[in-house]
């Protein structure tokens, strides 16, 4: 009999045993150690299939970009464009990566607010689909390139979402943006085609995708009124949860309203492209860890394990959750703070974190960390520790992955 753990069909219990698509954890940490990470590539093949066929019932005209920062290992890279699904990324190894995997800029966006000179010419000499603009500043050094090289480029703005607090993006007001398009017209090499909002991360409120489409027809009807200029393509981001906690359900209910809006406005004829990464392959990744060190003080109870934030970084938002690997049928009832290895007390992991009883925890014994397939390579901090080993699993078969290059 098997039993799923965290919503994951791909993660079970097989006689009390975890498993990860076939492979048994406790047979996996005797032979490679921790800490390790471990991708389940039929889980990626599942959520990309999943998001696709979902979105498409509703929105016939569709791209996806899949954003390279989330997880940039190629071989989960690989997998992810064998769907069809593109690139999205922030900077030259992950250009250079893109490349190397679809051979043709024509499928990769650039977006970045660190848009170097190197960057640009290389995106620029490799035709790709979209350089996203954020700012003034960026948009003059991009025009003066384009003017000295004699190129052609399409582009996007990408605005500023309607949250309190956000930063990142050009204010889509009638004086912004009409000294954004009085910049565009000093160069004929430059062409806008798209309109881009990001309204966050680990968003689970139809409201919240509601009020970034209508934010940007807002700002694509205001270009159009300014300039007459009418833009062919929405991009809405990302910020889906893992696929293990966005129902299907609430996916589709998405979608169908992004359609209604769309069409209720004239602009259901506009491409929608969408940027997701934590969807496709957050609770694909599990993290394995030894418990190095347990205490108990007066007020709380503490593990420390041998991973940190340089291996989940909490700065990511992730949904982590921690299991027991040799007490998995054990209640997970117990209020623990996980504390990870780097020389920092700020090294915490969870607070408050779900865990076994004070009386069942053992120095020695592993912990599972799930939903560790996003940002986890990407965002960690830099400390001088080796990169965990990385493994991909298929139906009980182990493949030993290379390194991230750098």
């Amino acid at each position: 009999m098997k039993t799923q753990i965290a919503g994951n069909p791909f993660l079970t219990l097989r006689s009390d045993r975890l498993h990860a698509d076939g492979v048994s954890i406790e047979e996996f940490i005797k032979e490679h150690g921790t800490p390790s990470l471990i991708y389940m590539k039929r889980r990626i093949h599942q959520t990309c299939e999943q998001f696709l066929n979902i979105l498409k019932k509703n929105i016939q005209n569709l791209d996806v970009f899949y954003s390279y920062k989330t997880n940039f290992q190629p071989e989960i890279c690989n997998i992810i464009h064998s769907h069809g699904i593109h690139a999205e990324v922030v900077s030259r190894l992950e250009l250079k990566l893109a490349l190397d995997q679809l051979n043709e800029g024509a499928r990769i966006i650039l977006g970045t607010p660190y848009l170097t000179e190197d960057l640009l010419k290389m995106a620029i000499e490799n035709k790709v689909a979209l350089i996203d603009v954020l700012s003034q500043v960026q948009l003059t050094k991009l025009v003066k390139m384009i003017n000295a090289s004699n190129s052609k480029q399409e582009i996007s703005f990408r605005i500023r979402p309607d949250v309190h607090g956000r930063k990142l993006g050009i204010l889509p007001d009638e004086g912004h943006l009409e000294k954004m398009l009085d910049l565009l017209g000093k160069t004929s090499g430059l062409e806008l085609k798209a309109i881009h909002c990001h309204h966050g991360t680990q968003l689970m409120n139809p409201h919240q995708y509601a009020q970034n489409v209508s934010h940007v027809m807002d700002a694509a009807e205001l270009i159009e009124r300014l300039q007459g200029i009418r833009i062919k393509n929405f991009n809405l981001g990302g910020g889906f949860p893992e696929a293990g906690i966005m129902k299907e359900s609430l996916l589709e209910e998405i979608s169908f309203l992004i359609h209604s809006l769309l069409r209720e406005r004239g602009w259901d004829s506009t491409k929608i492209i969408f940027e997701p990464g934590r969807y496709l392959v957050a609770d694909a990744g599990i993290i394995l860890a030894t418990i190095l060190e347990h205490e108990t003080t007066p007020d709380q109870h503490w593990i420390r394990l041998d991973v940190g934030n340089h291996n989940c970084p909490t700065t990511s938002n992730a949904n982590y959750r921690f299991f027991s690997v040799e007490k998995i049928r054990q209640g997970h009832d117990n209020r623990v703070v996980m504390t990870g290895c780097l020389p920092s007390e700020r090294d915490i992991l969870a607070m408050r974190c779900p865990f076994l009883p004070q009386d069942l925890i053992r120095v020695g014994e592993h912990v599972m960390i799930v939903n560790a397939g996003a940002y986890t390579q990407s965002w960690g901090l830099r400390f001088p520790y080796p990169m965990l080993p990385q493994f991909l699993v298929e139906d009980g078969e182990i493949t030993h992955l290379e390194r991230i290059p750098s």
